[in-house]
């Protein structure tokens, strides 16, 4: 049965659509299998590399890139590019002076910009950006912004065509759901490094002072400790060594013995308040030495996470005290 054009064109856009909720259903997928390989990419360029590669699958074209904003000053910066010839007019313009004009036009809107043909695009006429992108062969582009959870624009994921193109809305919308998992690592990964940064510049102070500092875990393991408290322990608090625990032993301010459970380290995990000093007697085949010991609970709300303990060589002071009682 001849069915009428209008039925005709339904049944069109129907197979239209099917194929485009299977496309973005696959989009999907690919989407996840590279969230699962970004959770444990430590390179930041790696992960540019393969976030920009995603986006030109999704957009149909060979060339795409990803601009960061520099957290001091402000300014794109090109990090990774993919499909374009570093001499070109459109790479060294990037490098240049970050694409600027469009970058512009990205943040006063704050939302993806789609540039069907370029040659048309007013906004572009007679700057920089528009004869770079010309002389370059780029007839049309779209730039996606990266936010991150608090609103602020970290970067632009963007990929160009070589002719007057716009990408389906399905295309986009995985674009939109890319340029956010982008933000998300990018943001996780500054706060990584600025993490270790910090941690290494207060390793660096805590190595200087002459008194040992660590912290312990809930299984009585340090997960750091300065040099001073690497000579003195081990890598388990006193309490819980069981190899070196009878070479420890505890005397209390008022000069009674304090046993293993008592150590400020095993009151510490318990929640207890360890703020008054232990000193301990530490016999190691014929030589004696004397640390004076406190221990505080680390907490995450009411949960105790570890502890930190601080370390003070007093052998020379137990030693006058000594001469004086003789």
């Amino acid at each position: 049965m001849k069915r009428a054009p209008g039925e005709q064109i339904d049944n069109v856009e129907n197979v239209e659509s099917a194929a485009s909720m299977l496309e973005e259903l696959a989009g999907m997928r690919k989407l996840h299998a590279l969230q699962v390989s970004l959770a444990a990419q430590v390179d930041m360029r790696v992960a540019l590399q393969d976030i920009t590669a995603l986006a030109c699958t999704f957009a149909r074209t060979e060339c795409g890139c990803v601009q960061l904003v520099d957290e001091h000053s402000n300014d794109m910066e090109l990090r990774v590019y993919r499909g374009h010839d570093e001499r070109s007019p459109f790479v060294q313009q990037f490098l240049k002076d970050g694409f600027q004009a469009t970058c512009d036009a990205v943040r006063r809107e704050r939302r993806q910009l789609v540039i069907e043909d370029i040659e048309t695009f007013t906004p572009l006429k007679g700057t920089p950006d528009y004869e770079a992108a010309l002389c370059s062969g780029i007839r049309a582009a779209q730039f996606t912004p990266l936010f991150n959870r608090a609103g602020a624009l970290l970067g632009l994921l963007s990929t160009q065509f070589t002719m007057p193109y716009r990408p389906a809305e399905h295309e986009l919308r995985l674009l939109e759901l890319l340029a956010w998992t982008a933000a998300d690592y990018v943001e996780r990964n500054r706060a990584q490094a600025a993490l270790r940064t910090s941690e290494a510049r207060l390793a660096l102070v805590l190595d200087q002072i002459p008194i040992g500092v660590g912290l312990f875990d809930t299984q009585s393991r340090f997960t750091y400790r300065n040099s001073q408290l690497s000579d003195q322990l081990t890598d388990r608090i006193p309490s819980r060594d069981g190899v070196r625990a009878a070479e420890w032993q505890g005397i209390d301010q008022q000069g009674n013995p304090v046993p293993p459970q008592q150590f400020p380290g095993a009151r510490a995990l318990r929640g207890e308040d360890t703020t008054a000093p232990i000193d301990f007697r530490h016999l190691d085949g014929t030589a004696e030495c004397w640390l004076r010991v406190t221990a505080v609970a680390l907490r995450d709300g009411s949960r105790v996470t570890g502890g930190l303990t601080v370390v003070q060589d007093v052998t020379g002071q137990r030693r006058v005290q000594a001469d004086w009682a003789c």
